[in-house]
Parts: structure tokens; C-alpha cells; sequence
């Protein structure tokens, strides 16, 4: 007999929907997770990249394809044929075909412009905002509309274009789960905690201040795009291009930024505070050797990416007075060297997070929280088994919870991290006390599986395949439990780290069977 003919709930890395974790079992959809974060936020797709995880939905614009007869486009020295739309002003006049009501303001979309030939300047106004191409080709991005229409229309000059198809679809980012591939193999849930990116300008490094370097856009990047930099120096000692940076006394910080070798075999990042000085790492691509060159720092981590890019990070302290200005530098110490950079990212805590995209201001990302109430019909407070695989972030001050329980935390099933690899087991099931049992994991950063087993006068903790308690408790009265949550049922406490699948039976598996489950 399979372990799945007893489940109750299986959650995974799995289909959802804005707000939404579906459940693979029940198949009923009464075990879906409800997901809250209320910001947008990025993730490591399948293929390798680091974009915002999205849904995207139907297509806002009729006729796109641009068929005869023409319905939806009002043109001004603008035609159609062959399905393509021409738009042709030698003397430099009012050009353009429009479509009223496309979009609504307010709403998030992405585009995508197939011009086939072009002479001049195009516009594309979609909802308010305007991109302007002057090249051929697909012209994909996205954008916050603050009107209406969509337009696309002659940007200055005389122009000659021909465009076959524009697609814009909306496109929401708030409260969707993230399926996370980083680290490669079978993706895992993101459970981040809430964090404020401070670098104001962390991808358009041409608004930096820049000293004595030259600065080259149009790198392919992490997430796909061409909007990674390479910066090579000018003048031996003196280069870099520095950005500002509002800091808080005695808080420690993590920076990050995306590294790719080009003409150089190092990468230096640099923080500078009036009061402290510098806090500046060197990262060797031909190594992967992370070193502190100026400062004290520490948490040093480096993570292979994609196409040679590896993301760089450290931690750092400020001092207790006169710290509140401060800057990043990124530069090379030679003439005629220097390395590709993406994605300065410098946020609190010891660790770094997904990556925040910013563009002019600082941006936070709020924390991800998952739950689901009203299913006590699948779970068993008499007998049953917890089990989940999961990876905290870090060593030093993880924490989170998975829990089962009433909704008050009276009556409750905890696995809970605690620092220095360990997590604790907690149970207090019809308000008899709770009992508390703690674990040492060889690494609570990598995968664990973990059951806990409950019912029979018995309580039982399987970690990894091997027993690790079984302990005789009275018996579990009838059923009290309604709520599966990533954090206490009052929402604190929540589970930072990666989940890559939880389970619920409600009957108390065999030894063998919690054996084979953890293996």
C-alpha cells in the first residue's frame, strides 16, 4: 500500500494563482494555502533567471495582429495590410494608430512590439507612459499604466515604420507564490522575510555618480535582459561609480550585488560610512574566493547563477555615532580592467534575500505568509503524522513554524527552528502543557525531512530516515485541530526558509513507514 493512500494534505511546489497555493491533495481544493504578501517579488525560474513571479493574464488589445477589416484602431496617417500596420510621415506630421479603453490605470502589464523595419523614432504609449524605439526588432517590457489607451505613434521627426503585432497583457505580482529553483533540481516554496532594499537606483548604474571609469550597458543579465553593465576602469587607484546610501546606527546590514568576469579577474564591493570607513569585499572569478580586503565583515557568501553570473554577498556592522550617510562603490583598482555588475541590492539582517529591483527609490518587499483554516475534517487530533522537507537560510537566528492547530494555539502541533542546526518538536494537544522536544540537524540550511508522528499514547520524531524520539504521552482526545500555517496561528513567528513538500495523515504511520517517509 502507498503512503499516499493515507494523506490528507500534500502541499508542493505546485500549481497556484494570485493569493493562492494549490493543494495536491485534496485534488477538492480544501487544503489550498492562502498567500499573503502585498508586494511584488522576484524568484529563480526553471530556466535559471531571476524574475518577479507573476501571472499573467488575457490579452488587452483587439486586433493586435492588425487584420482586415480594422475595427478597433483609429488611424491617422496610418495604414493596414497584409496584416501589418504602416505608419509613414515624410514631413514630420501627426502620425499614429490608437486604441481607446485597452487598458486601466493603475494596473501592471507587459508588452511586447514587433517592429519589422523602422526609420526614425516610434513611440509606444501604452496607458499613459511612453517608450520610444528607434530600432527594429521585438521590444518586449513592463509598465504601471496611468491612462487608458494604447498608442502607437511618430516620436519627432519624419518616420517610416511597419509593426506586425503588439500584444499588452496585465500582469499581478501582489501575494503570488514564488516556485523557487535556485540551487538547481526540484524547486521548493519561498518563505522570505520582509525586507527594505536601500540602494535607491540597484539596476540603471548610468545614474551613479562615476569616476574615472567607463561604463557599457547592454549586458545580457541575470534576469534575461540586456540592462547588465560592464565597468571597466580608466585611471589606475581612482575609479568606481558610487551611489548614496541612508544608514541607521549600530544595525547590521547585507550586501549583494551580481558579478560576471570580463576584463578583470577580480570584483571589489565597497560600503563607506563617515564614521567607520570602508567595508569592502574582492571576489576572484578564477577561484570563487570571497575575501575581505578593508572592514570588518562577515556571513561572505557567494551563489553561481546563470551564464557565469555569480551573486556576491557579506554582512556588515555600522558604528554607534555619525553613520546615517554612507555609499556603495563598485570598482577595479588597475587601468583597463573590470567586471560586469547587475542588481546592488543592500537590505537588514545577516543574510540576503531574493533579489528587490529599485529605480529611483527604495523598495520593500513584504514577508510571505501562508495559511489555511476551516479543514478540520483533515486533520486527526487523536492520531496522525506532520511531515514536512524543508531548508532554513541560514545557521544563525532562523525561525519559523509549521504548525497544526485550533486557531489558538492551545491545542498545537509545532516544528519550530532554533539557532546552531537544531529544531525543537512541540505538541500541547487539548491544553494538557506543552512538551517540548529539540533536535540537532546536521545542516538546518540544507534539506531536512522531518514527522512527527502523534496518537496510541505515543508521540514519535523521525528526522532524515532515523528515529530520533518516541516518547509515551496520554491519549489524544477527539479532533481540535483546524489550521495548517507557516508560522504560530497568530501569524507571528512565521517559517522563513525553502519548503519542498509538506504532508498530513490522519492515522499514525508504522516505524517502517515514517522510516521510508524521512529517507
Amino acid at each position: 500500500m502507498s503512503l499516499l493512500d493515507d494523506v490528507s494534505i500534500v502541499v508542493t511546489p505546485n500549481g497556484y494563482k494570485a493569493g493562492e497555493l494549490y493543494a495536491v491533495i485534496p485534488s477538492s481544493g480544501a487544503a489550498d494555502m492562502d498567500v499573503t504578501r502585498a508586494t511584488a517579488a522576484t524568484r529563480v525560474d526553471e530556466n535559471g533567471l531571476v524574475n518577479y513571479a507573476e501571472i499573467i493574464g488575457s490579452e488587452e488589445v483587439e486586433d493586435g495582429d492588425f487584420p482586415l477589416p480594422n475595427t478597433n484602431w483609429a488611424l491617422i496617417q496610418a495604414t493596414i495590410s497584409n496584416g501589418d500596420l504602416n505608419i509613414l510621415t515624410a514631413d514630420g506630421s501627426f502620425a499614429h494608430a490608437i486604441q481607446n479603453g485597452a487598458v486601466q490605470s493603475g494596473k501592471t502589464y507587459k508588452y511586447s512590439l514587433n517592429i519589422k523595419s523602422l526609420s526614425g523614432n516610434l513611440g509606444l504609449i501604452i496607458g499613459g507612459v511612453t517608450n520610444i524605439f528607434t530600432t527594429a526588432g521585438t521590444k518586449t517590457g513592463y509598465l504601471t499604466s496611468v491612462g487608458t489607451s494604447v498608442e502607437i505613434k511618430r516620436a519627432g521627426g519624419s518616420l517610416d515604420a511597419v509593426i506586425d503585432n503588439i500584444s499588452v497583457k496585465e500582469v499581478t505580482r501582489d501575494n503570488v507564490p514564488r516556485i523557487d529553483y535556485s540551487g538547481g533540481g526540484c524547486p521548493h516554496i519561498l518563505a522570505e522575510p520582509e525586507r527594505k532594499n536601500i540602494v535607491i537606483q540597484s539596476e540603471v548604474f548610468s545614474s551613479w555618480g562615476n569616476t574615472d571609469t567607463t561604463l557599457t550597458s547592454g549586458i545580457s543579465s541575470p534576469d534575461g535582459e540586456n540592462n547588465a553593465y560592464t565597468l571597466l576602469s580608466q585611471v589606475s587607484g581612482s575609479d568606481k561609480i558610487t551611489i548614496g546610501l541612508t544608514l541607521s546606527l549600530s544595525t547590521t546590514y547585507n550586501a549583494s550585488v551580481f558579478v560576471k568576469k570580463e576584463a578583470s579577474d577580480l570584483a571589489t564591493v565597497k560600503i563607506y560610512t563617515a564614521e567607520t570607513g570602508f567595508f569592502a569585499v574582492s571576489f576572484n572569478f578564477n577561484t570563487l574566493a570571497l575575501t575581505t580586503i578593508v572592514g570588518s565583515t562577515t556571513n561572505l557568501k557567494v551563489q553561481a547563477y546563470t551564464d557565469g553570473w555569480y551573486r556576491i554577498s557579506y554582512s556588515f556592522v555600522t558604528g554607534a555615532t555619525s553613520t546615517s550617510g554612507g555609499s556603495i562603490q563598485l570598482n577595479r583598482s588597475n587601468a583597463n580592467e573590470g567586471a560586469n555588475y547587475f542588481g546592488v541590492q543592500v537590505v537588514l539582517g545577516t543574510y540576503p534575500t531574493s533579489y528587490i529591483p529599485t529605480s529611483g527609490s527604495t523598495v520593500t518587499r513584504n514577508q510571505d505568509t501562508f495559511s489555511r483554516d476551516g479543514i478540520s475534517s483533515l486533520i486527526n487530533s487523536e492520531e496522525g503524522v506532520l511531515f514536512v522537507e524543508m531548508a532554513a537560510f541560514v545557521k544563525i537566528n532562523p525561525s519559523g513554524n509549521i504548525t497544526l492547530t485550533d486557531g489558538s494555539g492551545n491545542n498545537r502541533i509545532y516544528i519550530y527552528y532554533l539557532v546552531d542546526n537544531s529544531i525543537s518538536v512541540i505538541y500541547n494537544i487539548n491544553s494538557t502543557g506543552a512538551v517540548i522536544h529539540n533536535f540537532s540537524l546536521t545542516d538546518i540550511t540544507q534539506q531536512n525531512k522531518i514527522a512527527v508522528k502523534w496518537g496510541n499514547s505515543n508521540v514519535s520524531v523521525y528526522i532524515n530516515g532515523s528515529s530520533v524520539l518516541s516518547t509515551a504521552t496520554s491519549n489524544f482526545l477527539p479532533n481540535t485541530l483546524n489550521q495548517l500555517s507557516f508560522s504560530k496561528p497568530s501569524g507571528s513567528v512565521p517559517f522563513e526558509g525553502k519548503l519542498k513538500q509538506l504532508q498530513v495523515y490522519k492515522t499514525a504511520l508504522t516505524d517502517t513507514q515514517l522510516a521510508a517517509l524521512t529517507s
